[in-house]
């Protein structure tokens, strides 16, 4: 186990994204474990450097690096954050420990391990975040990691991990409990409604496509149904949820098509023109992902393929879809979301200030949503989000958003502004 040289001790001052107002940050310790985790040589930092990803760079980069000039943006990034390595844990500090599996999650390792950091800072008090990388989300490494975790006197853990590694981590807290029984790990990633087990030490965070589905179709009108989905294991099951809900809700409607997608599939033709001459009497239900989905919107334009519906999931809800399509692409657009439009504004200024998108990545958003549920239990202070915890999941409210003005509205409050303008 390597450790590596990223303890902030952070008492500078940040700007307010909006009020451009000056705030003091609270003391602020971020410490970074690498099990066996991918390296970054020299080019990787500077790559790091270049694409201005300077959490990533301050996280990897040593103390014995010899390039000069990366040493220099080192340094110069140790001052501009009050960097150094004292450590300035007291009893007083929040303490949470994240396990990060890098290539399981990819870029998730890096935006959750930013959002908690964020978060944390918008509270203005003490805390000390302990990341702990592990090089994939076998029993060994997780098991590992949560021993690493315990030893270390950490409590409280966010572990965004992939349906395997949460399975494993329902296999082994249990075991670690008996070191520690008031483990408490929270599963940003995971919706409770997937997994088989219960136990009150594991929360989860995932959204419900289920609800998602079951509100999206109550604008649909039990008549012809089209199904585009990507050929993947999340695709299989969403487009599974949504044949078994128009089973049992519509038993009387009909599915022209069920199309797969893979990731190569790039022209559509040949499935737009199989239902074309009816294709305003049909729903069309798209579970792709963004790229795909904004492919899948203008040529169904271009083929004068016009559905009399066009229903989603979070999946595209993203300023993306809406770069890569023009207005008539998205007119008959509903899509499905879970993130509120009104974040607290200073979590929102900081993570704006930083990059980080907590609007738009749904895995962001619940990551925050746990950590200030995890805060308040220990600190007392008021959440500053809305969602509830029951049976150990996060409950979040489904909205369904269209595309206005070249951004998302929420339905209701699109046709509340119709009725208005009457």
């Amino acid at each position: 186990m390597k450790l590596i040289n990223f303890t902030m001790f952070l008492t500078t001052m940040f700007l307010s994204a909006t009020e451009q107002s000056i705030s003091q940050i609270a003391i602020a310790e971020t410490k970074n474990i690498k099990q066996d985790s991918v390296e970054c040589d020299e080019k990787c930092l500077q790559e790091l450097l270049e694409r201005k990803d300077i959490f990533t760079f301050l996280s990897k980069v040593s103390n014995d690096i010899k390039d000069d000039k990366l040493k220099e943006a080192r340094d110069k990034l140790q001052i501009a954050f009050n960097i150094d390595n004292k450590n300035i844990e007291n009893n007083n500090s929040f303490k949470v420990a994240m396990i990060l599996p890098e290539k399981a999650i990819g870029f998730y390792a890096l935006s959750t391990s930013k959002s908690v950091f964020l978060y944390l800072v918008s509270r203005g008090k003490n805390f000390i975040v302990k990341n702990y990388f592990i090089k994939d989300e076998s029993e060994s490494a997780i098991n590992s990691a949560l021993d690493s975790i315990i030893k270390d006197g950490y409590r409280y853990i966010i572990a965004p991990v992939t349906s395997a590694g949460a399975t494993i981590i329902e296999k082994t807290v249990p075991v670690f409990q008996i070191q520690q029984s008031q483990l408490q790990i929270f599963l940003p990633t995971i919706n409770s409604i997937e997994r088989k087990t219960e136990n009150e030490n594991i929360l989860y965070g995932g959204i419900d496509y289920r609800v998602q589905i079951s509100e999206l179709l109550k604008n649909f009108d039990g008549n012809k149904i089209t199904l585009f989905y990507d050929k993947s294991k999340k695709g299989d099951e969403l487009n599974s949820e949504v044949v078994s809900q128009l089973q049992a809700g519509f038993p009387n409607s009909s599915i022209i098509q069920q199309v797969a997608i893979n990731k190569d599939k790039s022209d559509f033709s040949s499935s737009l023109k199989k239902d074309i001459k009816t294709a305003n009497e049909t729903t069309v239900f798209i579970n792709t992902t963004v790229k795909k989905s904004a492919s899948l919107l203008t040529q169904m334009t271009s083929k004068n393929y016009i559905p009399k519906i066009i229903l989603s999931t979070q999946n595209n809800y993203s300023p993306t879809l809406i770069s890569m399509t023009k207005e008539n692409d998205r007119t008959n657009l509903y899509i499905a979301n879970s993130i509120p439009v009104n974040i607290d504004k200073q979590v929102t200024n900081i993570n704006s200030l930083f990059s980080n998108d907590i609007f738009f990545n749904w895995i962001n958003y619940a990551t925050i949503v746990g950590l200030d549920y995890l805060y308040n239990q220990v600190t007392g202070e008021k959440k500053l989000f809305d969602e509830n915890i029951i049976d150990g999941q996060v409950l979040y409210d489904v909205k369904i958003m269209k595309v206005i003005d070249s951004k998302f509205e929420d339905v209701e409050t699109v046709d509340s502004k119709k009725i208005t303008t009457k």
